[in-house]
């Protein structure tokens, strides 16, 4: 009950004005009245009292009630949360890839020939040519045309706005890729032209999970991790399809940020991620925030020097260019230009760019869109890796040949020994026995021939200090000269044997076996 209304109840006292007294006289029921009054009024008071009680306890069940439906909203929303991320979860782990018969075809004939080649002869770099072949291959085969389109990796420090940036390059204002503080890159995105928006993530096993645009949204860091677990490794990256014509041969990457800090949500795997998207980028645009720098910062430089490949082309944006005036702008550009030429970084063009209004300010060299319009061609994948998968093979025929080179030249020289020994005698038994050897010409081998010492001291057992006086003789020593001289001669001519066998010339028939797998590498690519 309101204040006005409890004043309206408050109790009256007996009336003790003269006009009751008169009244009391002249109508002796009156004061019936009032003593009956005078009996209610605390029965009044109690039951106003109570009210008041019931009105406080019925304004704090009000509170409690609008609290409750607060937090019965906040936990049907995080509810609706909870169950998208178990639902997306759900849909990466069983995202089944798409059929990938050359990858499958490539990986079968490996491992059908390949074991049993390194069987023979260990070449461990070409298996590890072979199987980075083979996982591009199956990459290519699990985002389809797309292999077929050059990648242009976008990145930058934190906040340099790489995902509006590339915002600004999409053709459909509708299409905004998440920006902000909180809503940033937390899985790398590709962005390439498509007939109509269509957003779907491929899983670690290469499989689709589509994506609604208000998923895709929600996918920052700060939402990733309250899931429970690291989506990032289930799902690697996004690839996000949009009209995009002006740029239909690439493909933009929209990595994260490599030096997030100690921001919430962040972890090392960020630069790791955008360290691995950009040694994998056919060209690289890299962002600088003129909101935040005036210049490339020494990380920035470390991380390009570190991870860029030293083929792909690189163009450098100086982005959020009207936050600054526009005065300013070239003398910018030019200390920028002369920090990259002292770091010994090759740079195809500089542009002031602003992304909110899709405008470029100023360039030099090179302006933004013609750098785009030069890359904008086919990305050539089977030439490629028919390229990658000769130079592997001629690497292997190239390490072989050594191998057989070195081989024969052992065998050379073993053979080398053998007639030697021969022309002295060695192993004549009879003119062994006489100790009748020459020695002079083949000692005289030996500084030209150290290892043939070995043989020699194997056969005259040449002691290297005189026995001490007195000294009880060897069991060896009380062996007639001749039988060890014999044992001598047999082991180095088993030696000799031994040695021939291992380096006897192999044939050809595993380099043949090798061309063999070579043409059918190739020929599935």
């Amino acid at each position: 009950m309101s204040d006005a209304i409890q004043d309206n109840y408050q109790p009256k006292s007996l009336p003790q004005s003269r006009t009751a007294r008169v009244l009391c006289r002249l109508f002796p029921s009156w004061r019936n009245v009032l003593a009956a009054y005078s009996q209610l009024l605390p029965q009044f008071e109690s039951l106003l009292s109570n009210y008041r009680a019931l009105h406080i306890s019925q304004l704090a069940l009000q509170h409690d009630h609008q609290q409750l439906a607060v937090s019965h909203r906040a936990l049907n929303q995080h509810s609706e949360e909870q169950t998208l991320r178990l639902n997306l979860l759900a849909s990466t782990l069983h995202a089944r890839p798409r059929p990938a018969l050359r990858s499958q075809a490539f990986q079968q004939l490996t491992a059908a020939h390949l074991p049993a080649l390194l069987a023979q002869h260990p070449l461990p770099e070409l298996q590890a040519h072979l199987s980075a072949i083979g996982d591009r291959l199956r990459r290519a085969d699990a985002i389809g045309d797309l292999a077929e389109r050059r990648l242009m990796a976008v990145g930058g420090g934190f906040s340099s706005g790489k995902s509006s940036f590339i915002t600004s390059l999409i053709a459909s204002t509708q299409v905004k890729l998440p920006e902000g503080v909180d809503a940033v890159t937390a899985i790398p995105t590709w962005v390439a032209h498509g007939d109509n928006l269509v957003i779907t993530g491929i899983a670690s096993s290469l499989g689709e999970v589509p994506l609604s645009p208000e998923l895709y949204g929600k996918l920052s860091h700060r939402w990733l991790q309250e899931m429970g677990c690291d989506l990032r490794v289930l799902m690697p990256f996004i690839i996000l399809r949009t009209p995009m014509a002006q740029y239909s041969h690439l493909t933009f990457i929209d990595m994260p940020g490599y030096n997030p800090g100690i921001r919430e949500g962040y972890t090392a795997e960020d630069g790791e991620s955008a360290a691995q998207m950009m040694k994998n980028a056919d060209a690289i645009i890299w962002l600088i925030g003129l909101d935040a720098n005036g210049t490339i910062i020494r990380d920035d430089l470390d991380f390009l020097r570190q991870h860029a490949p030293r083929n792909a082309p690189f163009y450098l944006v100086l982005n959020k260019a009207d936050l600054r005036p526009q005065s300013g702008l070239q003398s910018v550009i030019e200390e920028v230009a002369d920090t990259l030429h002292m770091e010994n970084i090759s740079c195809a063009g500089i542009s002031a760019w602003s992304s909110d209004l899709a405008q470029e300010f100023l360039y030099q060299d090179l302006s933004l869109h013609d750098f785009l319009a030069g890359q904008n061609q086919p990305a050539e994948l089977r030439q490629r890796l028919r390229a990658a998968l000769e130079q592997a093979f001629s690497s292997a025929r190239t390490q072989r040949q050594l191998q057989l080179d070195e081989q024969a030249r052992k065998a050379q020289a073993v053979k080398s020994l053998e007639l030697d020994l021969h022309e002295l005698g060695v192993f004549n038994e009879q003119i062994a026995a006489d100790n009748q050897i020459d020695l002079s010409q083949w000692r005289s081998t030996q500084a030209a021939e150290p290892g043939r010492s070995s043989i020699y001291n194997l056969l005259f057992n040449k002691p290297a200090k005189p026995a001490a006086k007195h000294s009880l003789p060897t069991p060896e020593e009380d062996r007639p000269l001749q039988a060890r001289r014999t044992e001598r001669i047999a082991a180095i001519k088993e030696t000799l044997t031994t040695l021939s066998q291992q380096y006897e010339m192999q044939d050809d028939s595993w380099l043949a076996q090798l061309d063999r797998l070579h043409e059918e590498l190739s020929a599935l690519i």
